[in-house]
């Protein structure tokens, strides 16, 4: 039984990081590494679908993503955060509005790395540990976890941290925050409802 728990582990541990690797890089963790040879790159495989549309932003459009980045914060437990952490979290938020993915998706993945953050206290160590840095980080790892068909690593960083930090320092801290976690992603389902309950509610939505 306790082999059968590692190689599920390994095997949910190398499923995260072919949809998350980026360059080829090594990953390591306590139960597995991973090699070049066999880790997918997002730079020339498994490119979202929604890359190719984009959609607008109205002004009704930018208040929900503006009360929806409210809710992250609060259901995230961060009391405090600053303009910049608002407007980081904000514009990813806008980001995938902008490459069509649903508000359930996107409930679905804010949902998610709201619980991460509370499990990180910690900074984000490539990206100068500004709590929005590390939550929007949070937010693609999630978006990874919840979407077979996600964005690459190069879309977040092209559009969010390219004034940041570097592509391979962003790729280290994904990295990095995955260990923290313990590689554990997915989420109680009790939980997961109420938290996308609350985002929901403040997209001006009814929960479903």
């Amino acid at each position: 039984e306790q082999q059968f728990v590692r190689s599920s582990l390994r095997a949910s541990v190398a499923r995260a990081m072919n949809k998350i690797s980026l360059h080829g890089l090594h990953w390591k963790s306590s139960a597995t590494t991973l090699s070049t040879a066999s880790t997918a790159t997002l730079s020339s495989a498994g490119v979202s679908s929604h890359c190719s549309s984009r959609t607008t932003i109205d002004e009704d459009q930018a208040d929900r993503i503006a009360n929806l980045a409210e809710c992250l914060f609060e259901l995230s437990e961060i009391p405090n955060p600053s303009s910049c952490d608002c407007q980081l979290a904000s514009d990813a938020i806008k980001m995938l509005f902008q490459f069509r993915y649903s508000l359930e998706d996107i409930c679905c993945t804010l949902a998610h790395a709201s619980s991460y953050f509370p499990r990180d206290q910690t900074d984000g160590g490539a990206i100068d540990g500004h709590a929005g840095n590390v939550l929007v980080v949070l937010i693609f790892i999630a978006h990874c976890w919840c979407h077979d068909d996600a964005m690459p690593l190069r879309q977040w960083h092209r559009r969010l941290f390219r004034k940041r930090c570097t592509i391979r320092a962003l790729n280290m801290a994904v990295s990095r925050l995955l260990s923290r976690l313990n590689y554990r992603l997915r989420m109680d389902d009790f939980d997961l409802t109420i938290r996308i309950m609350g985002l929901k509610s403040a997209s001006q939505i009814d929960a479903i």
